[in-house]
């Protein structure tokens, strides 16, 4: 017998041995068994997979982003292949930066690696490539700077002077920059659904991806936030505000002074910690 509570519905012993060793039946009451164990007390009919696995997708839905579509209502025409569903994994989706994106901030800081990561383009181009920048002015822009032995590393990614830290909503600039290039360690913010439906590994049908998911999902949305405000405040300046994140990106001495503070030491209570 199973170890989580379902609700049988009568008739079902009758059914044959040999549709319970179907895939199906595999997926029915795995999706069963980890709707129970998420959230104990719900009543789901492992022969009814559609509606099992709908259930079991709105309690994780609940926990982390998923695609929704995934388990939209399917026809009797086209019946849903179930084991398939099931090996496919979990349907997350995660919310990296796309190039389709109309935000003008990441755009122009897309533009900014597409320079140091291939070498010039002209605004034009830039413009023409990321929507975010139809309706800006880059008539300034000259793209970034690249020292003598660079070699695939992006220029861009600043670090504060020695002694000072960036504060206020500029703290997330290493983020924003790690964010626009995939490398924040967090697999929400890394991937973008295109990538994760064209090349991913979906997390599999387990309590430990589950529980890891949603464990991932907090600490993006909390680095998201960060980002979304610096973002916002960058953007408040409209055109001004792009100049002097290039400016930042560009490390002139006088923009990072403004966007940093003197570094705090460790206090004794820090070290006791």
């Amino acid at each position: 017998m199973p170890a989580f509570a379902v609700t049988i519905p009568q008739g079902a012993l009758r059914r044959s041995w040999a549709a319970l060793q179907s895939g199906t039946a595999r997926a029915g009451f795995t999706f069963a068994g980890l709707a129970c164990q998420l959230r104990p007390g719900t009543r789901v009919d492992p022969f009814n997979v559609a509606g099992t696995y709908a259930a079991l997708m709105s309690i994780v839905g609940q926990m982390f982003s998923v695609f929704e579509w995934e388990f939209a209502g399917w026809d009797d025409e086209e019946p849903q292949d179930y084991e398939y569903m099931l090996d496919y994994g979990i349907p997350v989706a995660p919310i990296g930066w796309e190039p389709a994106s109309d935000n003008r901030v990441l755009a122009f800081m897309a533009a900014e690696l597409d320079y140091a990561s291939h070498g010039p383009i002209t605004s034009r181009q830039a413009i023409d490539i990321y929507i975010g920048l139809e309706r800006t002015d880059l008539s300034w822009w000259a793209g970034p700077v690249r020292d003598s032995n660079y070699e695939a590393r992006y220029a861009w990614r600043i670090q504060p002077p020695r002694g000072r830290a960036f504060a206020g909503a500029w703290a997330a600039l290493p983020l924003l920059c790690d964010y626009m290039l995939g490398n924040t360690g967090n697999g929400f913010l890394d991937w973008t659904p295109s990538q994760m439906d064209d090349d991913g590994d979906m997390p599999r049908w387990n309590m430990d991806e589950i529980l890891a998911c949603a464990r991932a999902w907090k600490e993006a949305r909390e680095a998201k936030e960060k980002i979304d405000r610096l973002v916002e405040q960058i953007n408040a300046d409209g055109e001004a505000g792009l100049r002097f994140l290039d400016r930042v990106l560009r490390g002139e001495a006088q923009a990072l002074k403004v966007v940093t503070r003197p570094a705090r030491g460790k206090t004794l209570a820090d070290v006791l910690r």
